[in-house]
């Protein structure tokens, strides 16, 4: 078995949040889900694990992500459904990325390039 320890804390059955994180009290959340850092799910809105929502998202009034990946920063818009993939906003995504770990690899047209292995 492997122990790999999940960020936040358990704020629902399967549902872990980061700080900050928070949501309308007609959200609904099935877990196993993660919500990062500053999360806002909106009114209405719905998430179905797995998912993992990345810091700074902001999920728009009755909005779904389902079996997803929503990369930081992103904004979904109102009434989106997003399933089964990986979704971001890859101008948002790079500047938080650089924003917050600067040095760890250069950004360009909004995409991170891989660190040199020399």
């Amino acid at each position: 078995m492997i122990d790999v320890p999940i960020p936040g804390v358990e704020s629902a059955p399967r549902v872990y949040s980061e700080d900050g994180a928070r949501w309308a009290p007609d959200v609904t959340i099935t877990g196993p889900v993660l919500l990062g850092r500053n999360v806002r799910l909106d009114h209405g809105s719905t998430v179905v694990g797995p998912a993992v929502i990345g810091p700074g998202v902001d999920l728009g009034r009755n909005a779904t992500v389902m079996r997803a990946v929503v990369l930081p920063a992103t904004q979904v818009p109102e009434g989106a459904f997003l399933a089964g993939g990986i979704y971001a906003n890859p101008q948002a995504t790079a500047a938080f990325l650089a924003a917050t770990h600067s040095g760890a690899g250069s950004y360009e047209r909004g995409l991170a390039s891989p660190p040199r292995c020399d």
